[in-house]
């Protein structure tokens, strides 16, 4: 019986003696031995994100929460190889996640022709702490190991959930946490830098002066996005492959290892693809190798602590303060309405030209002196991940919003559009200012419209575009309408408290991400006693003088969707139907003043 410490420190150990006592089983049985050693002790695995590289043993079982961003074809490497001894005795060595051999000792010797060897494949998943996490997630997270135990659907073993954790505790403030509604420039920060880690034990100049003076160019630019403790790549085994998705966050737990591989002196284990251009390997150094035993999907992107049921009796009660909270950050109680149904939508349905369930709302009438930077950070409290995308003509013409597919490192390039699902997006148009848009820049405004209107975008892969699905809610400050549209756009000119919350505490605060967490994962469907009356009222509207759209029509019925949930309800009554159409008419009250 293997304790959690066995396969914490020597988890290579372990899968040694599980493939020699098992070598019928696909798997050894590795992964039943690691769950039954770490049960209900999952939080005793060493994050990646929590330390410095250096305090990391190598070779030892290591979680990593992250948000897959690219992937690679599948590398083929041998899953074991025999070793003679000086008598011609010979024996089986694992060599099953790991990068390199391990050390022959004298007088022994590897052999790779031998009948024995098992060729299998693993797939490569370049993962990166999860984009744009609050730091109130972030320490949740790495203070709460019932995050690892605890999403929904359990873990993927073989055979069948800001940025993400910091790199290093010594990074926080000296001042110590920041008050719950404390505005800061750094709530919402999307990299920490990291520091510490090994040498790398490659000569990486030599490796990437084989490939040419393009390939080392571009293989500079790439790595010099990458920030030191904020990526892994992480080794899926054939019998664990299948599941992950690009943009979702999962939880890896796998053996760890900081060398680096030069395919030219390597023994043969792995097997490159032939005829490709070589992908761009960072070195170890910064991004580390996990080699995966087991994952799981992450549900939510808040923490474990909020994903608790509210009871029905109090739900009321959790409701009003969810209200207060949102009007303390808005200063107007329609638009704390409107920014509590944006952040708790999602989308429901993708019909051809339709995407249902979104709700992007627009906040105009602002100004340049209003408190925007203060709404933004603000709002950081309440979310667990946001992006905030404060356009100007040289961010538009510079950045990459989508990825970007590279030939000539076979690697994927991050875009500033690649989030996780349930990531909250703040448009900031308040800090447009005057200029020439380049063809870059109206292809990002592009993106984001489309981003907006069909939560989708279009990844480039240079002799073609694919188009893959987000559900991100989106929130655009602006001074007019928008100029890249919106489902909602809610007057606030004039209001001095917009982004000055006043009255809040942390106890709110914390009531308040427990509801949206709550009303996140809870849907609601038009009740058949509600049918009748909600088909009368669309009859009315078609025949009213403004002649509603099919358009308008899906927007009141998610409207009245989103009451619903707001109550904690499953189905769209007449009130919730009704309550939509008085808030979307005093919406309009309101820009018409």
């Amino acid at each position: 019986m293997y304790t959690a410490n066995d396969v914490i420190e020597r988890p290579l150990d372990v899968v040694q003696q599980c493939m020699e006592a098992h070598a019928d089983k696909a798997n050894w049985n590795v992964s039943e031995v690691f769950e039954r050693a770490l049960d209900g002790q999952m939080d005793k695995i060493p994050s990646l994100l929590s330390q410095r590289f250096e305090d990391v043993k190598e070779n030892t079982l290591v979680h990593f929460r992250g948000m897959v961003q690219d992937s690679s074809d599948p590398e083929y490497y041998q899953k074991c190889v025999m070793r003679r001894g000086p008598d011609g005795s010979t024996s089986k060595v694992a060599t099953k996640y790991v990068d390199a051999l391990p050390a022959c000792p004298e007088g022994f010797s590897f052999e790779f022709q031998s009948g024995n060897n098992d060729i299998d494949q693993r797939i490569p998943l370049y993962v990166v702490a999860v984009p744009g996490q609050a730091e109130w997630a972030a320490d949740a997270v790495r203070s709460g190991g019932g995050d690892r135990d605890g999403q929904k659907g359990g873990v993927r073993e073989e055979g069948e959930e800001g940025d993400a954790v910091r790199n290093s505790k010594r990074e926080r403030s000296e001042e110590g946490a920041v008050p719950a509604l404390a505005p800061s420039s750094t709530a919402h920060c999307d990299e920490v830098d990291g520091q510490g880690g090994k040498k790398a034990r490659v000569d990486e100049a030599k490796v990437a002066s084989r490939h040419g003076e393009v390939y080392d160019s571009k293989r500079a630019e790439a790595l010099a996005q990458i920030q030191k403790g904020k990526a892994c790549i992480v080794k899926i085994y054939s019998d664990s492959e299948s599941g992950w998705k690009l943009n979702g966050v999962c939880d890896f737990f796998g053996v760890v290892s900081f060398d680096v591989v030069d395919p030219s002196t390597s023994d043969a284990h792995v097997e490159e693809d032939v005829g490709l251009a070589p992908r761009m390997e960072p070195p170890a150094s910064i991004v580390p190798r996990l080699h995966c035993i087991a994952w799981k999907e992450v549900n939510t992107l808040y923490p474990i602590r909020y994903t608790t049921p509210i009871d029905q009796s109090h739900l009321a009660v959790a409701r009003e303060n969810a209200l207060s909270c949102m009007k303390a950050i808005t200063g107007d109680s329609l638009a704390a309405e409107y920014l509590l149904m944006c952040l708790i939508s999602r989308v429901t349905e993708r019909l051809a030209s339709l995407t249902l369930g979104k709700l992007a709302l627009n906040f105009s009438g602002l100004h340049r002196n209003f408190n925007h930077a203060g709404f933004i950070s603000l709002l950081s409290h309440f979310v667990p991940n946001m992006k905030v995308i404060n356009l100007s003509v040289k961010y538009l013409n510079e950045s990459a919003f989508v990825p970007k597919k590279d030939y000539d490192i076979q690697r994927l390039l991050h875009g500033e559009l690649q989030l996780p699902a349930g990531t909250v997006i703040v448009v900031n148009e308040l800090t447009m200012d005057e200029g020439v848009l380049q063809e870059s820049g109206i292809r990002n405004l592009g993106h984001l419209k489309k981003l907006m209107q069909s939560q989708s975008l279009d990844y480039d892969f240079q002799y073609y575009s694919a188009p893959f699905e987000t559900d991100c809610p989106v929130i655009i400050l602006s001074e007019g309408q928008s100029m890249i549209g919106s489902d909602a756009r809610v007057a606030v000119g004039g209001n001095s408290n917009f982004g000055c919350a006043e009255g809040v505490s942390e106890e709110m605060v914390q009531g308040a991400r427990h509801y949206l967490c709550a009303c996140r994962s809870t849907s609601a469907l038009l009740e058949e006693a509600a049918m009748a009356h909600v088909e009368e009222s669309i009859v009315q509207l078609r025949q009213s003088a403004e002649g509603a759209t099919e358009l308008q029509l899906h927007y009141l019925m998610g409207l009245a969707r989103l009451q619903a949930i707001t109550w904690g309800r499953q189905g769209v009554e007449k009130a919730d139907w009704d309550r939509a159409l008085a808030l979307d008419r005093e919406r309009h009250l309101k820009m018409a003043q």
